[in-house]
């Protein structure tokens, strides 16, 4: 089965998400509508999706430079060594933003988000400039998408962000911030509010990375996709996380053993996930990330 095949067979899962989100859920099965009905994001089940499919209307705006590109800063060994998930914009000023994560391995604690500047085509670079600083017990940043408004300038860095500090270097929400200079400063964090599913079996949300922001040039709109995975389909096998988020060594023989949890390895094949779509409507014309 090839990637196509998977997300047209996505299951029929309908959303059970707190009334405060701020977007609008359409589900293989119909959807969700939620009381701000104003709101500007829509979420969907990727399997939902009924848009053009003429990629001519496809505008990329972010390129991925992950596999050419994995190391632009080479920290060697140490806190700064492991560079990885490059991605980068050109601005209306033509300046060049590579943006990326950095720590000491993918998903440590140390984990931050950074931006490097070129003003010369990509012949030389700034020093990094941090975005998303590494925070305490896995609240990281990772997985970044950038998105650049040609009528304004303003450059959104979309990312996952480890919400609850949970050990598994999948979890988080869907967080942006964005830059009205050029990539010299950042605005605060903001919140993109990714609905809760009946595929998450926990109180934590986890995903997958997620799809490079396109603009869909019939309607306006900016398309990105994200994955969402089961929580407890990532467990090491044998294991599972206690109360305080400590891995615990379960014993099969007990009467609580999770035995899905006991089969499962910590293998990306054997995840449970699903895609879905996420619709910025108003993101070439509102500036205020409010009302997004």
């Amino acid at each position: 089965m090839d990637r196509c095949d998977a997300i047209a067979l996505a299951p029929r899962l309908r959303s059970s998400i707190a009334e405060d989100r701020r977007v609008r859920v359409d589900s293989f099965e119909g959807g969700l509508d939620w009381p701000r009905k104003d709101s500007a994001i829509r979420i969907m089940n990727a399997s939902s999706f009924e848009g053009p499919v003429d990629p001519a209307i496809l505008h990329p705006q972010s390129m991925n430079v992950t596999e050419s590109w994995g190391d632009v800063k080479d920290g060697g060994e140490g806190a700064q060594a492991f560079n990885y998930q490059v991605q980068l914009v050109v601005t209306a000023k033509g300046t060049w933003i590579a943006c990326w994560t950095q720590g000491g391995h993918e998903s440590t604690p140390d984990q931050r988000m950074v931006v490097s500047r070129s003003t010369d085509g990509g012949r030389t670079w700034s020093e990094e400039i941090v975005v998303e600083p590494s925070g305490t017990d896995y609240h990281v940043p990772a997985w970044i998408m950038l998105y650049h408004v040609p009528a304004t300038g303003r450059v959104y860095a979309f990312f996952w962000w480890n919400t609850n500090g949970c050990p598994l270097r999948d979890a988080g929400d869907l967080y942006f911030r964005y830059s009205d200079d050029d990539g010299l400063t950042w605005s605060k964090r903001f919140a993109m509010g990714v609905p809760g599913t009946s595929l998450d079996d926990g109180t934590d949300i986890h995903g997958w990375n997620f799809g490079q922001p396109r603009l869909l040039a019939a309607t306006g709109a900016v398309m990105l996709t994200y994955a969402k995975i089961r929580q407890t389909t990532m467990f090491h096998p044998g294991y599972r996380l206690t109360a305080d988020r400590q891995w615990e060594k379960v014993d099969p023989e007990a009467d609580d053993a999770p035995w899905d949890r006991l089969i499962q390895s910590y293998n990306p094949d054997k995840w449970y996930t699903e895609v879905f779509m996420c619709e910025l409507t108003n993101i070439l014309t509102e500036t205020d990330p409010e009302k997004l």
